[in-house]
């Protein structure tokens, strides 16, 4: 059989006890899989450095420049697993399954078991060793793809839930002097980033939320109570009244006085 007319063709399979340093200035003729099954490495890719530790997976796309390397403080402890594959199509067939670029990530057993069988394969002799292991480097790859969309899936139903806790504490506390960092603690991420994906989400600035929820506090109590302008600008955050004259006009087109009707 022409092993190049299988989707997926594995020309190399092994165990490196002791992972030695690799620099491939143009890169490797295959596509390939590095197992970290111990200890950990470092990985330059793309201009990037990123370390690679236990149970984790190297994927590097065939001619790219790569360098990987034990760790320094592990310079003989790393043990990895690889795999050097191409096939027919092989750029659109890992595309199909969600693979376009080289990365790291997290693998569990299942993966590492999943090496394993197709380890046993290469080193038998099964007439239909290459069918067999085509098949299963294909389920390999899925299930990886399946388990890295699970753990997105998981980690932003999570950013999700709390995201709306940060939406009910703006909510409830608008009125005080609460800094970004108290809402980007609640979701465990930075300012910047959550200043980033919140207006992602809605569209305007952390800052511009709560000036919304201020003036449209404002607004209520403009009409529904006898309260001063300076002291509903208190009452809803803003210890300046001119500037919370401002913001009110900016926002609402009339002064706050003219709104009320006088």
């Amino acid at each position: 059989m022409d092993v190049q007319l299988l989707p997926f063709a594995i020309y190399g399979v092994g165990i490196q006890e002791s992972q030695c340093n690799i620099e491939r200035i143009e890169g490797h003729m295959f596509h390939q899989l590095i197992f970290s099954l111990e200890g950990q490495g470092q990985l330059i890719v793309k201009n990037e450095m990123k370390k690679v530790g236990e149970n984790q997976l190297i994927y590097l796309q065939d001619n790219e420049y790569h360098k990987y390397y034990a760790d320094i403080e592990n310079a003989d402890n790393w043990k990895t697993g690889w795999i050097a594959f191409r096939g027919n199509a092989i750029s659109d067939t890992l595309k199909g399954i969600g693979i376009s670029q080289s990365f790291v990530c997290d693998i569990s057993p299942l993966i590492i078991k999943k090496f394993e069988q197709i380890l046993r394969l290469y080193e038998g002799k099964d007439p239909f060793k290459i069918q067999l292991m085509s098949v299963q480097l294909y389920d390999l790859l899925v299930t990886l793809i399946q388990m890295q969309e699970k753990k997105i899936t998981k980690k932003t139903r999570e950013n999700g839930i709390q995201f709306s806790r940060v939406i009910e504490f703006m909510e409830e506390n608008y009125q005080k002097d609460v800094s970004l960092e108290e809402f980007a603690e609640i979701m465990h991420v930075s300012p910047p980033y959550f200043c980033k994906i919140f207006k992602m989400a809605i569209k305007m600035t952390p800052i511009e939320y709560i000036q919304m929820l201020r003036i449209e506090s404002a607004k209520r109590m403009l009409l529904q109570t006898n309260l001063k302008v300076k002291d509903i600008a208190n009452a809803v955050g803003y210890k300046d009244s001119s500037y919370f004259s401002l913001i009110f006009k900016k926002r609402e087109g009339i002064s706050a006085r003219r709104y009320r009707g006088y």
